[in-house]
């Protein structure tokens, strides 16, 4: 799908794989099939691991910024693959890669930063890897200029921004203390099936949209008086949340949380299906399992169970998962995680859940990054793809648009950008019937 289109570059992120050939690879070839080049080439890898020390022990993984353009734009790379940077101090997993390509756009050479962002889920921790990925992007914008050159900058991956929740005499909230003292805030049942509702329509979506962190100026639940923060990605990247707001168009549906389909479907159904692609790969236990909609449709239905426990909007999928309280010490194992809220930079429960956190934006061309910048881009479109889930995300995929249009074209063209966070098939619970 992420090639049908045949934009002029794509860019393919994802976060926390435990493989350095993970979906970039199949990805990559796919799209290589379709005439792109791509940064995978022999000696040349968008997989990049990280190791270290985060506030629950040792990590490790692989982040991957796959780019692929119709035109072999990357022969003139300032850098022959993605490097990492803005890494937070709490989790080594929660990083940016940037990789910089040069690129044609209106006829003006332009140097194109392409932004894979995995930024930390506290407050203070995420302005900082913002503060310091601008200051990254400052630079590359003075050297392009330098060299008489235009620059823009293009972002996709998980920027961990969520909903506020409005202090709404319809949100009824019960507030306990942990052992360690922290105030825990739990939705009531009447207020999740609210909340439901509202992430499930047309209406609701539109006003969820302002309670999104980068726009809420409000009071909060609790009484909490909340401004957007100067220093949030969505200050310097115009994304697609703002997008919706500005266009007044319906926002596509949350990304994030969703209960993973392996709490949701039997073991039993999951075994089958990878002994399904065991048989396609002779035997081959490297493979990195992916598991897509359709697979499991037609393995529930061949095994006699229900499919409704598919279905992202329904209880289940919306309030199902079993999960850790978010930021509590020590950790709190409980069922539907998702009417838990989440903490501020003081540690107060006002977020919700749920949001856009999966993103695709470009930089907004203005204070000190104006004039010598690429001014003109738009987006095109957005999209809540659940044909893939990715533990509790799901896929995004979005269109971007560079240069100055032109009938329905424009010189460089049109800019796919797809995020998928870490695949987990740990079995937790059943609930197909």
């Amino acid at each position: 799908a992420i090639s049908a289109k045949l934009d002029d570059m794509i860019v393919w992120f994802e976060t926390d794989t435990s493989s350095t050939k993970a979906l970039w690879t199949d990805i990559a070839v796919h799209v290589s099939s379709k005439g792109y080049t791509c940064n995978a080439l022999p000696g040349r890898s968008p997989a990049r691991a990280y190791y270290g020390i985060g506030l629950n022990g040792p990590r490790h993984g692989v982040h991957a910024l796959l780019i692929c353009t119709r035109k072999p734009v990357l022969e003139r790379n300032h850098s022959a693959h993605p490097r990492p940077c803005c890494i937070s101090q709490q989790k080594p997993n929660k990083a940016v890669l940037l990789q910089t390509v040069s690129v044609l756009v209106d006829g003006q050479e332009t140097d194109l930063a392409v932004i894979g962002a995995g930024l930390d889920t506290h407050d203070a921790v995420k302005e900082n890897q913002v503060q310091r990925l601008m200051q990254h992007l400052m630079k590359r914008k003075e050297m392009a200029t330098s060299n008489q050159r235009k620059f823009q900058a293009i972002l996709v991956g998980d920027l961990n921004d969520r909903l506020v929740l409005k202090d709404d005499p319809g949100f009824k909230v019960t507030f306990s203390a942990h052992r360690n003292g922290q105030i825990i805030g739990r939705l009531s049942e009447k207020s999740q099936a609210i909340l439901r509702h509202m992430m499930t329509t047309r209406e609701g979506r539109r006003k969820l949209l302002s309670w999104h962190v980068g726009f809420f100026d409000a009071i909060a639940v609790g009484g909490v008086r909340l401004r957007p923060s100067a220093d949030r990605i969505s200050n310097f990247f115009f994304l697609q949340t703002e997008w919706w707001q500005k266009s007044f168009l319906e926002p596509a549906p949350v990304t994030y949380k969703y209960t993973p389909w392996e709490q949701t479907v039997p073991e039993d159904v999951l075994e089958q299906i990878i002994h399904s692609q065991l048989k396609k790969t002779n035997g081959s236990f490297t493979k990195h399992y992916i598991v897509t909609l359709d697979e499991l449709s037609d393995a529930l239905r061949e095994t006699g169970y229900s499919e409704t426990c598919l279905n992202p909007s329904n209880m289940i999928g919306l309030f199902g998962m079993a999960d850790k309280i978010p930021k509590i010490r020590p950790f709190q194992e409980v069922e539907q995680a998702q009417a838990y809220l989440n903490y501020d930079r003081s540690h107060r429960p006002v977020y919700l859940a749920f949001g856009w956190p999966d993103s695709v934006g470009f930089l907004k061309l203005n204070r000190s990054f104006a004039p010598d910048g690429l001014e003109t881009a738009r987006f095109l479109e957005f999209t809540t793809d659940f044909g893939i889930r990715a533990t509790d995300h799901a896929l995004t995929f979005g269109r971007i648009e560079l240069g100055a249009v032109r009938g329905k074209q424009t010189v460089l063209g049109t800019t796919g950008a797809a995020f998928v966070a870490a695949v987990s098939l740990t079995i937790v619970a059943r609930k197909c019937r």
